[in-house]
């Protein structure tokens, strides 16, 4: 029965993926990003799994009520110490076990737990999935995006967005026309020293560190703040930044569960 709802739970994060993390181009660039730094073996195995993804498709099932499904939990100090099952990071550590010991698991179990690790490290680098104890702003709020520069931002259009949505989808829309290669490409250009530190520790490392980043990003936030292109340049940098770190820890993660 454990294992039973153990598969129910990994089904569950390709079908509500959608609505929560990056848009169009930012999950298989950070794939294509991850492929250049796992290895040889890594990369086989990795190949091996996914091609079951036909032969056993994700299942649709209903998203759970409860408010903490598919999000990072951090405590007021940015730490991950929940052990409910549907944390992001709960679940990536339980489908890499999986994968770690996958002799013991059959094909349809494999894939179930290679989309599980895969899409929740973009779930766990997504500031609209972070809740951080005490901070209301991570229930999330709304801001108002400008076309113009900080000089003229009064006299230009203001579009409102939620600022899951400004991460997930408005920045990544800024590369309109880039291959998933090409974005991988940029990435290591501006990321190409930083695979040491950005793959270094654990899952719950990964999420505390994706605190502090939100935590950075959100010092003198406020419902309905304008957000200029200066600023949108801004968070872009910061959006690079994001991924290259997810697709380091996808990769390392891979290679050390994939041995």
């Amino acid at each position: 029965m454990a294992m039973k709802r153990f598969l129910l739970l990994l089904v569950s994060v390709a079908t509500i993926l959608s609505a929560q993390a990056w848009s169009g181009i930012g999950n298989p660039a950070t794939r294509a990003f991850a492929k250049q730094f796992m290895t040889p073996e890594a990369r086989k195995e990795n190949a091996r799994i996914w091609k079951l993804n036909k032969k056993y498709p994700a299942e649709k099932s209903d998203k759970p009520t409860d408010l903490r499904w598919n999000k990072v939990t951090l405590d007021a100090d940015l730490r991950s110490t929940t052990t409910y099952e549907g944390d992001v990071v709960v679940q990536m550590e339980r489908a890499a076990e999986v994968l770690r010991n996958r002799k013991n698991y059959s094909e349809k179990e494999q894939i179930e737990a290679m989309r599980t690790v895969t899409y929740n490290m973009i779930l766990l680098h997504t500031f609209g999935n972070i809740s951080i104890e005490g901070n209301e702003l991570t229930n999330g709020f709304f801001v108002l995006l400008s076309s113009g520069a900080a000089a003229d931002v009064n006299a230009s259009k203001m579009r409102k967005y939620k600022w899951q949505t400004l991460w997930n989808r408005a920045i990544l829309l800024r590369h309109y026309g880039f291959t998933a290669d090409m974005y991988a490409e940029e990435l290591a250009i501006s990321h190409g020293n930083n695979k040491d530190a950005f793959s270094a520790g654990t899952i719950r490392d990964w999420a505390a560190d994706m605190g502090a980043e939100l935590s950075k990003q959100l010092e003198g936030a406020k419902p309905n703040m304008v957000v200029d292109r200066l600023k949108m340049l801004e968070y872009e940098t910061v959006n690079d930044r994001i991924m290259a770190k997810a697709g380091y820890r996808l990769a390392a993660l891979l290679n050390d569960v994939l041995k």
